[in-house]
């Protein structure tokens, strides 16, 4: 496994994943409320969707695969067929963020 940076061993090291959800699931509640918005998802709280991760890091890590298939598929037009689980969370967000600035330039 690559080195993980200094935000990933905090998360790797936050254990509390239910209250993790449940602090960004209140954040994203008040963003919807005062930004108007009609529709909006929140994490899961229940036992046994958290009890899937052992740290914060696990939860954000499998977010980030699911988003940069996502991204892979919009821009490739087929899912990613690479060990891309094998990636780390900075990895996986800094190649989600290269795809979406290729396909913005694309698109212009």
């Amino acid at each position: 496994m690559a080195t993980l940076t200094a935000d990933e061993l905090a998360l790797v090291a936050d254990t509390d994943v239910l209250g993790y959800i449940q602090r960004k699931n209140a954040e994203r509640n008040a963003q919807a409320v005062a930004e108007g918005w009609q529709f909006w998802t929140t994490m899961p709280e229940c036992p046994d969707f958290v009890a899937d991760f052992k740290n914060v890091y696990a939860l954000e890590h499998m977010y980030a695969c699911g988003t940069y298939s996502d991204v892979y598929k919009e821009e490739y037009c087929c899912r990613p067929t690479h060990a891309y689980a094998s990636y780390t969370l900075s990895e996986l967000e800094a190649e989600i963020e290269k795809m979406s600035e290729l396909s913005e330039w694309a698109r212009s």
